[in-house]
This record gives structure tokens, sequence and C-alpha cells, in this order.
């Protein structure tokens, strides 16, 4: 059980209160030193990983091993004896080229088999399968929906006829489409002009002249959702500006929209691995965690709250520091941009979160997808019925804890918490809490509800959806040796394979998917320690119950989905940002 907790004007003890805090912003200090991007100093030891969390770690480092290992030898024993019968053999390597589409097939034989290994090649549902990820993929927050499309876009009526045509949907106009709120765009403008690396990296002493040049388009991807049909691909062009390299491709354009759909999907992959996950999620986490330790007193209420929503986060991005965003690191191995061009967006896509943007209501209201009667979107719909019972257990418990707003316009702990997550000095989020007054208890437990969302059930969707998708390569791979064929180049099958990055990077981004599917130690809902306040029990335990009922209905509309959708499940979301 925690100890009795207090606001500061409260506390009978001001002294060993001030103690405790002085004690805690010595152990927790920020770190600026690496490319301006905002860590903890040394990790205090109370934040390392501790036992389970390792066990669950080494677990899944050694199964990836060994059926990479078994993966290896069978198909080093194929090649043998394709050999022994004077049959041409693909490389086996680790780095080669992939030469036959079944290698991807070999590559995840021997792990948990994602959903797009079947989805990918089904004739029936694979231009769906490419239109549900952006409502329940790797990336389900790009998505806008749009009034018209943007004039340098340059989507006809033809083109929708044609893509209509394709899905055996009666013809529509698109102007008709636009204003029943029946048409969204994503648009990956973010990477336009950006500089690509190779694989491997160009270090130092390292031997350049096999390395494969890496590509990464900025595409836009329209889609509209008719009654009745899901979410249906409409055009893509690869590129944010019309030319001969990105002309116009809708579905019923053969192998070049193959070729088109795989732009966007490494659009997404790296929009993925840059922004959405490890900015908006860990590093956004890294700013709240750090101000609420250095500010508010181990005995102050909130911190209490919070706390196991905190947890293994620091260590974490400590070890994504050493192994994820470094020279021949993950990032620069994986991912499609150069290094010092990903942590260029990585600082970027964290200066530019707005509070209101971890309000899953007040985000699907800005992105214009609000009327859930024009788009059935399981990563909206979902992590909103997860929200309200996560609000409503935090507002019981911020009534607990401040009496009244007094309480709340007198809490200067709180108040130095905000203003630290935007100092210079401390999380740089100027614009986070440009605005923002916590005055009233209304005012906390949207704050808190936010961010006990973000760590949690937002994260849970981003981070657990990445395995069924990036973990079989064909279907989002993280980066492409070779551009989009303009338009007079001819293309096939082969055109597709030779934009396949090499069989090393494919194992790469296993690897990386494998390790973040593979943890989960703490859930939603659990607060280990517990609280000194007996009057939490009964909110806790309303809270459980909404969970469970949450559960029910998210179980429910899987039932009807074109896929089921279980990330945001809250039996599977964990607590806080694990991995």
């Amino acid at each position: 059980m925690t100890e009795p907790t207090s606001l500061a004007r409260h506390d009978p003890d001001p002294s060993g209160r001030a103690q405790g805090l002085a004690r805690s912003r010595s152990d927790y200090t920020y770190d600026y030193a690496y490319q301006d991007l905002c860590f903890t100093g040394d990790l205090p030891k109370s934040e390392s990983f501790d036992a389970p969390y390792m066990a669950q770690s080494l677990a899944a480092t050694a199964a990836f091993e060994a059926e990479r290992m078994g993966t290896r030898a069978s198909s080093f024993a194929t090649g043998v004896l394709d050999r022994l019968r004077g049959q041409d053999a693909p490389d086996a390597s680790d780095e080669g080229r992939v030469t036959d589409p079944a290698e991807y097939d070999a590559m995840i034989a021997r792990f948990k088999r994602p959903l797009a290994a079947d989805a990918w090649r089904d004739p029936s549902r694979a231009d769906l399968a490419f239109a549900w990820q952006r409502i329940a993929g790797a990336v389900p927050t790009l998505l806008r929906g749009v009034k018209r499309v943007p004039s340098h876009f340059a989507v006809t009526q033809t083109h929708l006829d044609a893509a209509l045509a394709r899905f055996g949907v009666a013809p529509r106009r698109l102007e008709a489409l636009a204003d029943e709120g029946r048409l969204f765009l994503a648009d990956y403008a973010r990477f336009d002009g950006i500089p690509c690396g190779t694989y491997p990296p160009r270090v130092s002493g390292r031997d350049a002249s096999s390395a494969t040049q890496k590509f990464l388009a900025a595409p836009m991807a329209l889609f509209t959702s008719i009654e009745g049909t899901g979410l249906l691909p409409i055009a893509i062009q690869c590129g944010q500006r019309p030319d001969a390299r990105t002309p116009i491709v809708t579905p019923a354009d053969g192998a070049r929209w193959l070729l088109a759909k795989t732009i966007v999907q490494t659009a997404d992959a790296n929009l993925e691995g840059i922004v959405v996950h490890f900015g908006y999620t860990h590093m956004l986490a890294e700013r709240f965690i750090l101000a609420a330790r250095r500010q508010l007193s181990p005995r102050h209420p909130l911190l209490a709250l919070l706390a196991p929503h905190f947890r293994y986060t620091l260590a974490a991005n400590a070890y994504a520091r050493k192994t994820l965003v470094v020279p021949d690191g993950t990032q620069d191995r994986v991912l499609a941009p150069r290094l010092e061009a990903t942590l260029a967006i990585l600082r970027e896509s964290v200066r530019e979160i707005r509070i209101e943007d971890l309000d899953p209501r007040l985000a699907a209201k800005n992105a214009g997808l609000e009327d859930t009667s024009a788009l059935a979107h399981p990563f909206r719909d979902d992590q909103l019925t997860v929200f309200e019972g996560t609000r409503r257990w935090v507002e019981g418990y911020v009534d607990l804890a401040y009496a009244s707003d007094e309480d709340v316009a007198t809490d200067v702990e709180l108040a130095a918490m905000v203003d630290e997550i935007g100092s210079p000095d401390g999380g740089r989020l100027r614009d986070l809490c440009r605005g923002m007054r916590l005055a009233t208890r209304a005012d906390v437990t949207d704050f808190c509800a936010r961010i006990v969302h973000r760590v949690s059930t937002y994260h849970a969707g981003i981070n657990y959806g990445w395995y069924d998708w990036m973990a079989y390569v064909p279907n989002m791979p993280a980066a492409t040796s070779m551009p989009m064929p303009t338009i007079d180049q001819p293309v096939d099958d082969a055109s597709w394979l030779a934009m396949m990055p090499p069989r090393g990077l494919g194992w790469g981004q296993l690897a990386q998917v494998h390790g973040v599917d593979a943890i989960h130690v703490s859930f939603l809902g659990q607060y280990p320690e517990g609280f000194a306040d007996p009057r939490v029990a009964p909110l806790l335990g309303r809270f459980r119950a909404d969970l469970e009922a949450a559960e029910q209905t998210i179980g429910a509309r899987n039932a009807t989905r074109l896929f089921a959708y279980p990330h945001l499940l809250p039996s599977r979301t964990t607590a806080s940002i694990e991995s």
C-alpha cells in the first residue's frame, strides 16, 4: 500500500515533503546531449527493468533467434539439395536480394503468422486490407476527412469511376461523396524530399560499395466509404507533385497499382516507426514522466495515480537511445531516411503536439472523422469506448484528491509540472502547454485522463497493431530498393520484386516488430501498490467494470468487422509504454 497522499497546502510535514522533492529532482534529470533529443539523464535505479520484464524480454529474444536460426538452417538445406539436383538456388545469405517471393513466407514460417500474410495475397481482400490499414493498421491516425481533393492531387471523376467499377460499386459523383463527408485522405507530405540512406548504412570502416540505396516517397492516397462497402481505395499519387513519376494510379491499373500501394505502405511504416510510435508516445511520455517526478511530491495524489502508467518507459527509452536512434542502430538500418533526417523528423513531430491531440474525442473532430455513420473506424471507435471509462475513473479520483476548484488553483506542484513540460530547461513542449491553465477539477481530469489514455490505450493500438501488418515484409516494407517507375516504364510482377528491400533489412524489420509485440507486463486497470485512501477502492472497482463492458462491446464489434481488431481490448492493453 502506498503512503498517505496530500496536496502541498495540506501536508503536515512541509519540510519532509520538500526534502523528498529535492531527492526526486536529483534523481530525475534532463539530458539533451544527443541530437537535442530529450532523454532522462542517468536512469534512476527504481526505473530499471524488473525481473518480470526481463524474463519476457529475454524469452522473446531467445525465441526469435531460435526461430530465425531454424529458418536459416532450413533454407541452407534446401539450397544444398537444389544444387545437388543441378538447380540454381536463391542466395540464402542474410544480406542478399530476395529472388523468390516464397522466401517471405519461409521467413515467417516459424513465427506467429501475421494477419497480412494471408490478407495481402487474397485477391478478393487485398485492396480492402490496404484500406483497412488506414483505420486499424500500424498507423490508424493519419486518415483525414476532406471536403475537396487537394489541388496538387489530380484525381478526377474518371479515376473514381475506374476504382468503383473495380469493386463492383455503382458510379458516384466525386463532389457528392465530398459533400456527404465520405472522402478521406492519407497524406505523407512529411517525407517530401527526405534524404534516404542505404542498407547497410554507410558508417566509418565499412565497405559501402555493395550497399543498397533505400527509397521513400511522399505519396497521397484517396479513399471513400460508401454505404455497405467499408473503406475503399480510390487513387494514389506517389508524390506531392503530379509528374511522370507520380501519375494517378487506381485499383484498375494492375501491376502498377501494387507498386503504388507498396509506396504508400513504405511511407506508413516510416511514419509509424519515427513519428506515431516513437515520437507521439515514447518521446512525449518522457517529458510527462520527468516533469511529474521532478515537480510532484512522492506524496502528491496525482503521482499515485500516474506512476503505474509511467512504469518501464524511461528504461525503454534509455535502451532506445543506445540501440534505436544511433548510427547503425535499428532505425538507421531498417527505416528509409538517413539517420539525421529521421532525428529531425522526430524532433519536429514531438514539438508539434498539442494537448487537445491527446483527447480522442477532439482528435476525431479535428481530423474530420467525428461522423461515425460515414465511416466505421475501429481505432477511433474502440479507443473512444475505452476512454469513456478511463476519464470517468480519473474524474472520480481527482474529485477525491481535490475537495474544490480552489485546491486546484493553489496546487503549486501541479502548476510547476505544467510549466516544466513547456520550459526550455524542461520538456521543451511550449506549444503543447500554450494557453493551458489548470484551474478547475475538470481541467485536471482532462489533463490526467489524456496522459493515461496516451500511454495506455493509444499506445497499445499503435504498438501492438504493428506486428500483424509489418512482420510480413511484402505488405509493409520499411524501405524500397527502387522508386516508383515512371509512366512510360513498363511494369510487371518482376518490378515489384525489384522494389523489395534486401533480405537482411527484412530480417531486421521482423526482429523489431517481434520484439515490440512480445512485451506485455502490466495491464490497464492494475495498480499493484494500491491506494492509501480507502475511498478509491469503489472507484477502481467501477473502472474495472467499465473496462469489462468495453471488452464486451469491442468483442461484439469484432464479430462483424472485415478483420478482428483486438489491440484495444482492455485485457490486452498495457498500462504503460513498455516497448
